[in-house]
């Protein structure tokens, strides 16, 4: 082995740091049914002008819940395949009404289902005017500067 394979090997500082605040990162357990509700709200409060950290830990947010979304939509679509009959003249399927019972149970598990998710803490400006039936599936991760919690 050459001598620049070895140092190849070896991981830079930039590296060691990220893995770093990596190991530190705080995470929290949310259930899936808590995800896929966050989806409408992330989606409605990052086309808000916000300042660019806010944007950034949105992103970033974003791109956390993603890979369980995406499972997700696939296992429900498998579900609905396995437990329904295709709709006429469409690619789709729709749950039977003989098996919607068997559906909503095994949903009701899947949306039960714990996942780690690392938390950003974001910070909106107080001068942000947004509904709260947008921001209470994102209560968690948001913070409002100067404001007290009452």
């Amino acid at each position: 082995m050459a001598l620049r394979d070895i140092k190849a090997e070896k991981p830079t500082r930039a590296e060691k740091r990220r893995e770093e605040r990596k190991a530190k990162a705080d995470t929290m357990e949310l259930s899936v049914g808590q995800v896929v509700d966050m989806r409408e709200s992330l989606i409605k409060l990052m086309q808000r002008p916000l300042p660019v950290l806010a944007s950034f830990r949105l992103a970033q947010l974003a791109n956390a819940l993603n890979p369980t979304l995406t499972v997700f939509q696939a296992t429900k679509d498998k579900l609905v395949k396995e437990l329904g009959a295709p709709i006429e003249g469409s690619a789709g399927y729709k749950v039977t009404e003989a098996n919607m019972e068997a559906f909503n149970e095994q949903m009701a598990v899947l949306l039960k289902e714990e996942v780690c998710v690392p938390v950003y803490k974001i910070s909106l400006p107080v001068t942000l005017e947004i509904e709260a039936m947008v921001l209470m599936p994102l209560e968690c991760f948001l913070e409002v500067p100067g404001e007290e919690v009452i």
